[in-house]
């Protein structure tokens, strides 16, 4: 089950994982926090893809806040993927009767003599306990093998975001959140009661903005990665619709696709093909109109300059002599 957490005021993705041995945290993670470690004997742990990783340390009394429910536990540092904090039986057997219904991902159990509920998140997102492959962070972004995928840490303060008070705040907020919606699904439709408060003496925060608020939220940190471009295979590259005329479009799409993909498509074969008609969703009026007539035009030099050369000799002495001589 997966939840999120808060270590140090810092908002962490922790997997509850009845099938893990031991609690195990990412070296980055307690960095970032400042956590005390220290190495012990080699600690090895064998993974979802059956290869084994040696644990980096251990980090004793770590103080977690999951939802209503603060604890201390002690922590393998493992590079582990897909999650920032790993709670395995080593967490459970601290916790004593267990009530876990999978089907609403909702945990109860009892310590000293109050009962918690926790509940996981239940979006879609599938996630591996394994081996990290190796990344790269660029604007905002993690470049992995496995795809492209928000930066955990830019997207923090987007959790920690209070509610916006004024219509700046606001702006703030959509400015810091719209950098992302080409990866979030649905980015329009959840931020629209939003956006609506944008409109002229309409900053008016309502329940429904607040649910909004909590919805990008959300869909900004269960996203999905963005799947790298396989070049083994045939795919296809659209040009996003801008507002220009269609002989622009048409010209721009060729040009700037080039520019872009140029250098990406040297030793490989490709095409460039004119998709016309009802299998062109952004086609408008203006390509579908056929004109019977014909276009006559004609065009010839135009030198510029020559009045003023004429003016100027005129007003010279020397010049006007010259031409009152020759007159």
């Amino acid at each position: 089950m997966r939840i999120t957490s808060t270590l140090k005021n810092r908002p962490v993705n922790v997997l509850i994982d009845s099938g893990s041995t031991h609690n195990f945290i990412h070296p980055s993670l307690a960095k970032q926090c400042r956590l005390s470690s220290h190495k012990d004997k080699n600690f090895k742990v064998m993974v979802a893809d059956d290869n084994f990783i040696t644990s980096l340390g251990t980090c004793s009394g770590v103080s977690l806040y999951l939802q209503e429910y603060p604890f201390d536990a002690d922590f393998f540092l493992l590079a582990i993927s897909g999650c920032d904090v790993v709670l395995g039986a080593q967490w459970f057997r601290s916790l004593g009767v267990i009530s876990w219904d999978f089907s609403q991902l909702i945990m109860t159990f009892t310590v000293a003599d109050y009962t918690y509920t926790l509940v996981g998140d239940n979006s879609p997102t599938i996630m591996f306990l394994g081996s990290e492959k190796p990344s790269i962070g660029y604007l905002g972004h993690i470049i992995s093998g496995n795809g492209v995928a928000v930066d955990d840490e830019k997207t923090a303060s987007v959790i920690r975001w209070p509610i916006p008070s004024s219509l700046k705040d606001l702006c703030e907020f959509l400015g810091l959140t719209g950098y992302y919606q080409k990866i979030v699904k649905d980015y329009g439709k959840i931020s629209a009661p939003l956006t609506q408060l944008l409109k002229n003496e309409a900053f008016r925060w309502t329940e429904e903005a607040t649910t909004a608020l909590a919805n990008l939220k959300t869909a900004l940190t269960t996203t999905l990665v963005l799947a790298l471009p396989n070049f083994s295979t045939t795919f296809t590259i659209e040009r996003k619709n801008l507002n220009l005329s269609v002989y622009d479009k048409e010209m721009l799409a060729i040009v700037s696709a080039q520019q872009k993909w140029l250098s990406k498509l040297l030793g490989f074969d490709y095409e460039i093909l004119y998709r016309s008609g009802s299998s062109n969703q952004a086609v408008d009026a203006l390509s579908r109109f056929h004109d019977s007539g014909s276009l006559l035009a004609f065009s010839s030099p135009t030198f510029a300059g020559i009045d003023a050369i004429c003016i100027a000799c005129h007003n010279d002495p020397a010049t006007k002599a010259i031409i009152e001589g020759i007159q």
